[in-house]
């Protein structure tokens, strides 16, 4: 379902392009309402220790659950260069990937906790006009926070780097398409105060990458 509403937006980026936009003007503010998709990742993994063959292998992953909503406030310091603060919420769950059995049958999933995920950041946008679209590259920093309903809430610094495009629809009214790269950093086991049993080593990474997709419409005043 996520790839068919991915090909969808790309097939529409030429209905985008229809009209030229018109410069932004520094001192201009942008409002933005979003939605998209957020990939999940990893949390890392409990590794059997040796002498325990027979125990599967655990792997800790967060998974999204639907889509992600937000809103971004954006305010050009020049017509190239614009401020953009953010704020989006999501729905999520953990989940304990359990290894294959003894009998060479996968486990299956079993679920820890859902969770809800907020992002709070604050970017900046170089806007590079050309003929038909107008694109932009995006870096910023901020804070991730995670709040499971079985486990400790946590928040952490989130780092996001990535680029967009939107089109003129009206003198006011701006489609945009846009595509981000985030990392976090979490410590699964420390942060969410995690015990295991001693038959497992735990191999848990110190940072996370995900990819989310926007879809907003923005009003320039």
């Amino acid at each position: 379902m996520r790839i068919k509403i991915l090909i969808l937006l790309i097939l529409l980026l030429p209905i985008m392009a229809i009209a030229a936009p018109r410069q932004h003007q520094s001192k201009s503010i942008s409002l933005t309402p979003f939605i998209g998709f957020h990939t999940g990742y990893k949390f890392g993994k409990l590794i059997p220790l040796p002498n325990t063959s027979d125990v599967p292998e655990i792997e800790v992953l967060l998974e999204n659950r639907g889509v992600v909503v937000g809103m971004s406030l954006g305010y050009f310091l020049t017509k190239n260069f614009e401020f953009q603060g953010t704020f989006s919420y999501g729905l999520t769950k953990i989940m304990n990937d359990i290894g294959i059995g003894l009998a060479g049958i996968p486990l299956g999933k079993v679920k820890v906790s859902d969770a809800k995920m907020l992002f709070y950041s604050g970017n900046i946008l170089y806007h590079i006009p050309f003929r038909k679209v107008s694109l932009y590259l995006t870096a910023g920093l901020g804070g991730i926070t995670l709040r499971p309903d079985e486990l400790n809430n946590r928040t952490k610094l989130l780092l996001n780097f990535g680029a967009g495009i939107k089109a003129k629809i009206s003198e006011h009214i701006y489609p945009v398409l846009d595509i981000r790269d985030y990392v976090s950093f979490f410590n699964y086991a420390e942060d969410f105060n995690i015990a295991y049993i001693a038959i497992y080593n735990p191999d848990f990474k110190k940072s996370q990458h995900h990819f989310g997709i926007h879809v907003g419409l923005s009003y320039l005043f």
